[in-house]
């Protein structure tokens, strides 16, 4: 048992029960973890498995620290945590003690919990967090508060927003940036970009659901559609492999525009009519040797330099733009 916390509310919201009470911040470091993404060095207990939040920071802590060094007197907005089954009630009415046989999650808040953990640190004088917790949350609960609370704030990111959403188009952009076999393998983020990561998750995912924009494709399972999306966008690297060899340049660096996401809008707005190239209705399934010759033949007469036939057009124009050159061309294959 980590502890207790006395003279806790606990009160109901529709299905769910929650506690509202106080923690000092002596205890709140080994009372909590933060599931995130990925890890980060922070002044907090993180934990990547199912985790779905941006990793905090230290900046961002020690600012909230300082802040509270200089407005002592300020009130701070609870915490909002997840026992997940790990704080127990007990009390026969409204008001009781809670039990902590283990860490609850934070779902809430990580960089004011971190900013006044990092102050208990400093001058190891405990300060009191007011925290509301969940009792009784799944983890899609869980996930869904989290996206309410913090959905429409400037700190999460649209691209861990539409990962969280849990829609195919988001798992199969993830799957390509951690599949061995593909080509934009590295290259997609969920939470903050580089000079080397520079496709945002739901950018990616908006194009996938562009690349399957057919009837045909509609029974596809999630493994016909990752191998169908490796093996195209492996014709597309082979086929250009000047311009795509910008991949492996800092972004800065590059002078193609078909590492941008410029030219992935632009493959994956004419990608239905080029799969359909090697469509067998009869199997479900792609030949994909004939993909890779429409490819191929596609792939002659782009201009994909920067300050070339397309100089100045990003984005959605550009990618619109270019795709009509390439629907263009896949209109004389034969």
């Amino acid at each position: 048992m980590i502890g207790e916390v006395k003279n806790v509310i606990k009160r109901s919201v529709g299905k769910h029960t929650y506690y509202f009470g106080t923690i000092t911040s002596d205890k709140a470091k080994i009372a909590t973890f933060v599931p995130v993404i990925e890890q980060s060095d922070t002044y907090l207990n993180q934990d990547t498995a199912d985790g779905y939040q941006r990793p905090g920071t230290k900046s961002r802590m020690n600012k909230f620290k300082r802040y509270l060094q200089a407005n002592p007197d300020r009130l701070i907005p609870p915490v909002i945590l997840s026992a997940r089954g790990k704080w127990k009630f007990s009390g026969d009415g409204a008001v009781g003690t809670l039990i902590l046989n283990g860490t609850a999650a934070i779902i809430d808040g990580q960089h004011r919990m971190g900013g006044i953990v990092a102050q208990y640190e400093e001058d190891e004088d405990p300060k009191l967090i007011d925290f509301i917790c969940f009792a009784d949350l799944t983890l899609d609960d869980e996930i869904h508060e989290f996206i309410t609370i913090n959905g429409e704030q400037k700190g999460v990111p649209k691209a861990l927003n539409t990962f969280l959403q849990g829609e195919e188009e988001a798992e199969l952009a993830w799957a390509l940036n951690e599949d061995d076999d593909s080509p934009l393998k590295g290259k997609i983020f969920r939470t903050k970009g580089d000079q080397y990561t520079y496709y945002a998750l739901h950018s990616i995912a908006k194009n996938i659901k562009r690349t399957f924009d057919h009837g045909a494709f509609k029974e596809l399972d999630f493994d016909d559609k990752l191998e169908a999306l490796i093996r195209f966008w492996k014709s597309i690297a082979k086929h250009n492999a000047e311009a795509w060899s910008d991949t492996k340049v800092p972004k800065k660096e590059q002078k193609m525009k078909l590492a941008e996401l410029t030219g992935n809008i632009a493959w994956s707005m004419v990608a239905p009519q080029i799969l359909m190239k090697g469509w067998t209705p009869a199997t479900q399934d792609f030949n994909f040797e004939t993909i890779d010759k429409v490819v191929e033949y596609m792939s002659e007469d782009i201009d994909w330099d920067k300050d070339g036939e397309y100089r100045g057009l990003t984005g959605e124009v550009g990618g619109r733009r270019i795709s009509k050159e390439l629907e263009s061309i896949l209109a004389h294959y034969s």
